[in-house]
């Protein structure tokens, strides 16, 4: 089409202007001549830009910057996870309100790359609450020797930390926001109730360390820990004591299970 309206201009334009001479017929091919090639590199290059662009889905983008220490609450009811940074790239999953991830890199364009079932998936950047946390927030260095020695671990770094009912960390939680924020340190995602937490993993009757505690009535949890060995869990229990080491043997009338997180 860009070729076709220069020379249709070209053509008018010697319509106008009469050819008195040879001379000045020449010049005005030769003018048609260099629109048509001025027409066609215009034409080259917008196909170039629409290869290059039709090819990646999305504008350049700056995948390897990373951002250490950086956390992800989602805010949104339900966000869909991309496998590239845009919304033009193809839907690999969704994350929920209150999920938390750890995001790896940002891109230009403020999206973030996190882990997503063992694939890269990519999160709106304006649809997550982000923090940074201090290097006590982090996953234990015992958790190299194994998740269940950098769980209970990691979850010691708190001790002190205050209770706050709906809260899911870092700097304050109550008892399924604690849990939840030590777990997903590792890449676990678990809900944000004990009643829910109760419906994950396996039921176990032989207690271990970083085994999940329940405790509640007619089958529904209201308290959640994590269980640490020697009869002792560490837990946010109230606004008195925040996260603190408790005994199974004082909450044993409202012990109802545990469950191991795999």
């Amino acid at each position: 089409m860009v070729i076709s309206m220069a020379y249709s201009f070209s053509r008018i334009k010697r319509q106008d202007l009469p050819v008195r001479n040879t001379e000045r017929f020449t010049t005005e091919i030769q003018d048609d001549a260099g629109l048509r090639r001025t027409a066609l590199s215009c034409l080259i290059c917008l196909v170039l830009v629409f290869i290059f662009f039709g090819a990646t889905g999305n504008l350049a983008y700056a995948d390897n910057v990373t951002v250490g220490n950086v956390q992800l609450q989602v805010s949104g009811d339900t966000v869909n996870v991309r496998s590239g940074p845009g919304a033009s790239n193809e839907r690999i999953g969704q994350v929920h309100q209150g999920d938390i991830l750890q995001a790896k890199a940002k891109s230009d364009d403020n999206w973030y790359r996190i882990d997503f079932h063992g694939e890269t998936g990519w999160i709106a950047g304006w649809l997550v609450q982000v923090s940074r946390l201090s290097a006590d927030d982090q996953p234990s260095a015992d958790a190299s020797r194994g998740l269940v020695t950098g769980i209970v671990s990691t979850a010691e770094r708190f001790l002190g930390r205050p209770y706050c009912y709906g809260a899911s960390g870092p700097y304050s939680f109550d008892c399924s926001g604690y849990t939840r924020y030590v777990f997903s340190l590792f890449g676990i995602n678990l809900p944000h109730t004990a009643n829910g937490q109760a419906q994950v993993g396996e039921r176990v009757t032989s207690l271990s360390p970083g085994d999940l505690v329940f405790f509640g009535s007619n089958g529904y949890m209201d308290h959640v820990g994590i269980y640490i060995g020697n009869n002792s869990f560490i837990n946010a229990e109230n606004y008195g004591s925040g996260v603190t080491i408790s005994s199974l043997s004082d909450f044993s009338p409202r012990y109802a299970e545990a469950r191991r997180i795999n």
